[in-house]
């Protein structure tokens, strides 16, 4: 691992006969999911098929390859989990889960939908449990299912009740035996169980889109439930069969408006939803505290990175927040890559370039005026013509990008 980076920037560059004043210039990705591991970024992006890498320490954002598997090339994955040396990217839009071994950086798929409800899938979240499973949580799609982490199986497959309506679901916890999927606008918590695979239909009297992601701590018993378009975190505990508001705040406007959340140690951190907001949240004091964020680069809410519990991805932007212990605030990352080297990473890995960008060159945000247009022909000077024409995607992409040159 520690050659990592250095094994990864080698070579002699292919791009001299990019143009000098191209050189500076500077690209902001924007992520939408990622983990961290041994101090390494590895991020999937939102408007492209492609995954990268960004080490901290160089203040280098390295393109690594494309999600071979799929070919939709926005909204992959809004989700990752890191298991052992292994980020799982949890499908959005994707067919597959992928499964990045990032020791090898090799790309192992699970498919994960059957073919009538292929059209429908879309996963928002997960639940890790027994140290050994991960359930996918359904957004559009009236199924669950349970991976078995070491053979990399699924195991379960579980049709859920048919209703009139697919409900999503954004967050489920485990608890004895069972799942419980809580509802973003339906009106029951999906409880299934384990061992019999049977379903109750718990009710559930908050009103539509009230919480977002749900946390369970099994010292306490308790479960604590994101605000989404409340005034107050929900607290319930499983031994009293009771249930708390604990008020956050001026709610004006949604003003503390929250959507996922993570454990560190006794405290939870919710993160903003459209808003510039982090909530800490003490589990056992039941004291928070509101963190405005200075500055979320173009995102518009955060995505939790899989690490410690303490990072977040501004969702569509180029950055990421951490919260800083020792000083008790948040601070900003940002990562760009210059043009010159993204394009020559591409140009030196077996991808072809119409793979993995979004029509119009709509997948990158241009921090100086890049021209993309005059950029695209030298990058692909040296490659054959099939490299990018031999699809009729690739094609037409090429085209609308260079149609002014």
């Amino acid at each position: 691992m520690k050659d990592l980076v250095s094994n990864l920037i080698v070579g002699k560059s292919k791009c001299r006969y990019m143009k000098k004043k191209y050189e500076e210039k500077k690209l902001d990705v924007p992520f939408s999911s990622g983990v961290k591991y041994k101090g390494l970024y590895f991020l999937a992006a939102l408007h492209m098929n492609a995954l990268f890498l960004y080490d901290e320490r160089e203040d280098k954002l390295l393109f690594l390859t494309s999600f071979k598997k799929e070919k939709k090339r926005n909204y992959l994955y809004v989700k990752a989990f890191l298991y052992k040396d292994e980020a799982w990217f949890i499908p959005y839009c994707a067919d597959n889960v992928a499964i990045v071994n990032l020791e090898k950086l090799t790309i192992e798929y699970i498919p994960v939908c059957k073919k009538e409800d292929r059209k429908k899938i879309k996963f928002v979240n997960y639940v890790y449990f027994e140290k050994e499973y991960l359930c996918l949580v359904p957004w559009e799609i009236n199924a669950a299912i349970i991976i078995h982490l070491k053979s990399k199986k699924i195991k379960k497959y579980v049709n859920f009740q048919r209703q009139k309506t697919i409900y999503p679901y954004h967050g489920a916890i485990y608890y004895n035996e069972r799942i419980y999927f809580f509802p973003w606008k339906g009106k029951n918590i999906l409880e299934l169980n384990l061992k019999t695979d049977q379903q109750s239909l718990l009710p559930w009297k908050e009103d539509k889109e009230a919480f977002g992601d749900v946390i369970y701590d099994k010292k306490a018993g308790q479960l604590f439930c994101a605000p989404a378009r409340k005034d107050y975190i929900q607290v319930y505990d499983f031994q009293e069969k009771l249930s708390k508001n604990i008020r956050v705040g001026n709610w004006d406007d949604n003003e503390y408006r929250t959507y996922y959340a993570t454990d560190y140690k006794r405290e939870i951190f919710f993160w903003g939803h459209e808003k510039n907001i982090v909530v800490k949240f003490n589990k056992d004091t039941y004291q928070y505290t509101v963190y405005q964020i200075s500055d979320n680069s173009s995102g518009t809410y955060f995505f939790p990175v899989c690490s410690d519990g303490i990072e977040a991805l501004v969702f569509g932007g180029n950055c990421i927040i951490r919260y800083d212990t020792e000083n008790d605030s948040f601070k900003n990352m940002y990562f760009s890559t210059k043009v010159v080297d993204f394009f020559e990473e591409i140009d030196k890995s077996d991808v072809n370039l119409g793979d993995i960008m979004g029509y119009e060159g709509d997948y990158l945000q241009e921090s100086i005026s890049l021209e993309l247009c005059k950029i695209i022909p030298f990058i692909l000077r040296n490659k054959k013509e099939e490299m990018y024409c031999k699809d009729n995607i690739g094609n037409e992409i090429y085209r609308s990008i260079c149609r002014d040159c």
